[in-house]
């Protein structure tokens, strides 16, 4: 299955005005259920799926080098702490009790 993408993409020309040429991209052997992804990501976002990867190629890209997530950060701000060891919680072992007011 192969995904084509067009985009604007402005360039200069010898006077003073800007020209817009169209871009194609054509992403060849993506997988069925990506496509379906994107598909249903589309529709959330109440756009076609042309408007969808090009949102998604642009944020790619836009993205800083190295750029690192939040679960990445916790990951750095935990380590060096020491290890604890948490006991396992049986919940079976005592019946939920009902709630007083």
């Amino acid at each position: 299955m192969a995904l084509k993408v067009h985009w604007m993409r402005p360039f200069a020309v010898a006077s003073t005005s800007e020209v817009a040429a169209m871009s194609t991209l054509t992403v060849r052997n993506l997988d069925p259920n990506v496509m379906k992804r994107i598909q249903e990501r589309a529709v959330r976002h109440g756009q076609s799926m042309e408007a969808e990867v090009r949102d998604i190629l642009t944020a790619a890209v836009e993205q800083p080098e190295g750029a690192r997530g939040f679960g990445a950060l916790i990951e750095d701000a935990l380590r060096g702490l020491p290890r604890v060891e948490v006991p396992e919680f049986d919940r079976n072992r005592q019946p939920p009790r009902g709630i007083e007011f």
